[in-house]
């Protein structure tokens, strides 16, 4: 098949897990797609993706992809990718780290090489204010958990993490982190305590979920 320049194969990310790259992880929904995104760019000038940056069952859940975020685009840009849509949370506002992602992907679709430290740094500084240190080591500590390939997914529609990928430590741990960012922000401009207040959803939303499910089985 040689198709014509009018046509633009697109592709979309909804089956994939972002836990682990397209580009090389095991998951065989990313196998799948990076074979036919490897198949049809070698037939078809230019490619059109269609990709996912959060959890749309549920907004405010942590959905942990920032390590595969760039990544990806690399990949995309290098099977002829010329055009890539980031769908995030639509419906309003309140997603885990929105605003991050947005920032970080803004800046990856123009220049998918752009060093990821400098970036980070200069939107936490920005955006929470005198709150930055603690949102960041929140940030990092969830980046850090053990995710190892073939056996933890993040997928688009999952329901909120087990214990077994956040443990009931880290979200108690978490949530003491939020609470002095509150008290910092407080002290900051009316916009960094929004921030902070909206960043610390993720994690209220996660451990009432457990105490509801808790509640229901009991």
């Amino acid at each position: 098949t040689k198709l014509r320049d009018n046509v633009i194969p697109c592709f979309c990310t909804i089956e994939c897990d972002f836990a682990h790259p397209i580009s090389t992880g095991k998951y065989i929904e990313n196998v799948k797609l990076r074979d036919d995104i490897a198949g049809w760019a070698a037939i078809s000038k230019q490619l059109c993706i269609w990709d996912y940056t959060t959890n749309f069952r549920y907004f405010p859940s942590p959905f942990p992809n920032f390590d595969v975020m760039q990544d990806n685009l690399r990949f995309f840009k290098a099977h002829g990718a010329e055009f890539v849509f980031e769908q995030g949370a639509y419906k309003g506002p309140g997603a885990e780290f929105e605003a991050l992602k947005v920032w970080l992907l803004s800046k990856w679709l123009w220049n998918p090489d752009l060093e990821e430290g400098p970036l980070l740094e200069r939107f936490f500084t920005g955006y929470y204010g005198s709150a930055a240190k603690e949102v960041r080591t929140y940030f990092d500590e969830l980046r850090a958990l053990p995710r190892p390939d073939g056996k933890v997914h993040v997928t688009c529609f999952d329901p909120p993490f087990s214990k077994e990928i956040l443990p009931d430590e880290f979200l108690e741990r978490s949530r003491r982190l939020w609470d002095k960012a509150v008290e910092k922000a407080k002290h900051d401009e009316p916009i960094v305590l929004t921030n902070v207040l909206m960043g610390a959803m993720s994690v209220d939303f996660t451990m009432f979920q457990r105490v509801k499910d808790f509640v229901a089985d009991d």
